[in-house]
């Protein structure tokens, strides 16, 4: 059982780091998304985007010096690499419990544990 808890608990740091730290900036996350979209839309159909979606990634953009619809493409990049690790993480999630259940020894359960959070941690690291 405490093997699973470890799985867990190392697996949602990671998801943290995509999907945010709190309910606040995983809804945060969400809205700057569907801006982004929107102004990607916009631009592709050479119509000027809503007035209200610039307003909220203009300060971001800003900050980096780099156009609105450069801040809305990065954000659209960054939103897919941080859709395929959290569906990485439920795949790695998945494939230790069986891994764990597999083990006949505690010496073949800890040499899997020792390597865990490496292994997600390059396996996360080529998305």
């Amino acid at each position: 059982m405490a093997a699973l808890e470890t799985i867990k608990f190392v697996l949602n740091n990671h998801r943290r780091v995509y999907v945010g730290y709190s309910s606040e900036k995983s809804r945060s996350y969400d809205v700057q998304e569907k801006t982004a979209k929107s102004i990607v839309a916009s631009s592709k159909n050479n119509q000027t985007p809503d007035e209200k979606d610039v307003e909220l990634i203009a300060p971001l953009a800003e900050i980096r010096s780099i156009t609105v619809i450069e801040m809305a493409q990065t954000i659209l990049t960054k939103a897919r690499k941080a859709d395929r690790a959290i569906a990485k993480c439920e795949n790695i999630e998945d494939l230790a419990q069986r891994k764990i259940a597999a083990c006949t020894t505690l010496e073949e359960l800890k040499i899997f544990m020792d390597a865990f959070e490496q292994d997600v941690q390059t396996s996360l690291g080529k998305l």
